[in-house]
């Protein structure tokens, strides 16, 4: 083990647990300077083409859920982006809320970073969000006792002890929110590998400790906005994802770690360059196909709101925008003859019918 990695102390239950040091000075940063130019410049043009959207919401909403998704799903969850804009019960309702809690977090935090005293109590608030209605984890509470995960090798990993938190937490955060010559994604990689290595939670690291990037990014003004995400592409190569973080362990090499994590910072920044403009050039098109109606038309407002909550029933409109419900299945019949809307599944009852705006559910997880 090298000493910019860390130390053994005794596990609470036996054997050996792990409590990461600050890495100080790391040699051979510079052999990452095209990877952290490339990657810097795909957020630039990310932030670029959010700010000059005149409705940024309604597209990046689908960002912040693709995150929540993708990033649960790591953990485990079965969601669906498609599966979050449904009213109607479902057989896995209790990972559609874990998936909810996370998009919810997301879009707290750059309010809870902005009253909070520390990176760490950041952390806890994202944690309770997250945890919100779980059934054994205190939301925001530090673990109390060992936790542990099982490596690929079938070896059993200790995560930091409870009794060291307090020393290695204060650690993280100095070296997370220190500004020098590190480049600021080199810093964010090796922050969050140090985050997941103490495992600060009982339940929740991996979301949190995900979430933490892009917050800390544009809090410290390195982006424009909180979208330097990685979980999408990360649950693509979930494997290597764990693999690369014991790989560290086994031998002491920043480098690869901070490798992989640009890369996959990158493939999610362009998949999201892409996944806006795609999103942009359908709203545009959708415009069109309602020009026929009066500007004041509610159905140009129905139409421009299926961008954040792509799947309704006739039920929703009418409690949403105040429709009788004819009047309720007079917008749907609109919005299926300009091929802007689909049944999901017609055969179940007629009342409780689930549509989609299908060509933006395409868009969003293609």
């Amino acid at each position: 083990m090298t000493k910019e990695l860390g130390y053994y102390v005794p596990a609470l239950r036996g054997g050996k647990a792990f409590v990461p040091t600050d890495p100080g000075k790391v040699e051979g940063i510079e052999t990452l300077i095209s990877e952290v130019d490339k990657c810097s410049a795909a957020l630039a043009r990310l932030d670029t083409l959010i700010t000059r959207l005149p409705d940024p919401y309604l597209l990046t909403e689908n960002l912040i859920f693709m995150e929540a998704v993708t990033s649960s799903r790591i953990e485990g969850t079965k969601a669906r982006f498609e599966d979050l804009f449904s009213t109607l019960p479902s057989s896995n309702m209790e990972d559609i809320l874990e998936v909810k809690n996370c998009a919810e977090a997301f879009r707290q935090g750059e309010t809870i970073l902005s009253q909070a005293r520390s990176i760490v109590e950041v952390a806890q608030e994202l944690h309770k969000i997250l945890m919100q209605n779980h059934l054994t984890v205190e939301g925001g509470e530090l673990k109390k006792s060992q936790n542990y995960t099982l490596k690929q090798d079938g070896s059993v990993f200790a995560y930091t002890p409870p009794n060291y938190l307090e020393q290695t937490l204060a650690m993280f955060e100095n070296f997370t929110m220190k500004e020098d010559e590190l480049p600021e994604l080199i810093r964010q990689a090796m922050s969050h590998w140090i985050f997941e290595q103490i495992h600060p939670f009982p339940d929740g690291n991996g979301r949190v400790g995900r979430l933490l990037i892009p917050l800390i990014l544009k809090h410290k003004g390195y982006t424009d906005k909180p979208f330097a995400l990685i979980s999408e592409f990360v649950e693509k190569q979930k494997n290597d994802y764990i693999r690369q973080f014991e790989r560290l362990h086994e031998t002491g090499d920043w480098i690869l770690w901070c490798r992989f994590f640009l890369s996959v910072m990158l493939l999610n920044a362009d998949k999201n360059i892409t996944r806006i403009t795609n999103l942009e050039d359908l709203r545009i098109d959708y415009q069109k196909r309602v020009s026929d109606k009066a500007k004041n038309s509610q159905l140009h407002k129905i139409v421009q709101d299926l961008f954040a909550k792509p799947r309704f029933t006739r039920k929703e409109l009418s409690t949403i925008y105040g429709l009788s419900p004819r009047g309720a299945s007079i917008v749907v019949q609109e919005l299926i003859a300009r091929n802007m809307v689909r049944p999901v599944d017609a055969a179940i009852s007629q009342r409780n019918v689930i549509f989609e705006a299908y060509e933006i559910l395409k868009t969003v997880v293609s």
